[in-house]
């Protein structure tokens, strides 16, 4: 399964069944770009990124987005890394309609985390442990994503996104300042409807309920 853009198709195999972490974990994963066309490049990026959405009601509106805050944005893959990857020789190289190519990468999380992440209420808790593609308390919402980005000489597609999830550390064990970071308990099993993870692409649209 994967995210479908205009010019080709991604997805990401990661290092564990399903893609769940928590403050402090290492991301092993590949991302894997299927273009539906041949087309020249320019370059490939791929990064790990959180964003943090704040909403605010308006009247017969309902809600409506105020702005968005990067939790966290690493480039893990530049241009030069994926000429390598790819053995290409120059900038501008052409990827084949229906070859895959693969951006093998990893990624630390950092131990601090949105405040959402660390909501002790049990109904917040909950929330991130059902693992729905926006963690939500009504005015804030989180969202985890593996992006990747190809220029080409035609022009730049836009980013697509291929959503993980954050968990709660256990136990009630939340980081603070001053305090060392606990060492982050192992995942419980966490099941989800159909037995797959969904994914979406960053054209979604953000839908809130009240």
């Amino acid at each position: 399964m994967g995210v479908f853009s205009s010019d080709g198709t991604v997805s990401v195999e990661w290092d564990r069944e399903k893609p769940l972490f928590t403050a402090g974990d290492t991301i092993r994963a590949t991302v894997t770009y299927i273009p539906k066309k041949d087309m020249t490049i320019r370059g490939v990026t791929v990064h790990v990124a959180g964003l943090e959405h704040t909403f605010y009601e308006a009247p017969f509106l309902g809600f409506m987005q105020q702005h968005s805050v990067p939790v966290f944005d690493e480039t893990v893959v530049t241009p030069e890394m994926a000429r390598d990857m790819l053995d290409l020789s120059s900038a501008d190289s052409t990827m084949t309609e229906g070859k895959a190519y693969r951006f093998p990468f990893e990624y630390t999380l950092p131990c601090r985390l949105p405040w959402s992440v660390h909501q002790k209420d049990p109904y917040y808790k909950d929330g991130h442990k059902q693992c729905e593609p926006m963690h939500t308390n009504g005015f804030n919402a989180v969202r985890y994503l593996v992006w990747i980005n190809v220029e080409h000489g035609e022009k730049n597609e836009d980013p697509v996104g291929v959503p993980f999830y954050i968990l709660p550390p256990e136990e009630g064990r939340y980081p603070s300042e001053g305090v060392a970071e606990p060492v982050p308990a192992p995942l419980e099993p966490v099941t989800t409807e159909g037995g797959s993870v969904p994914f979406f692409s960053n054209k979604a649209n953000v839908k809130m309920t009240g």
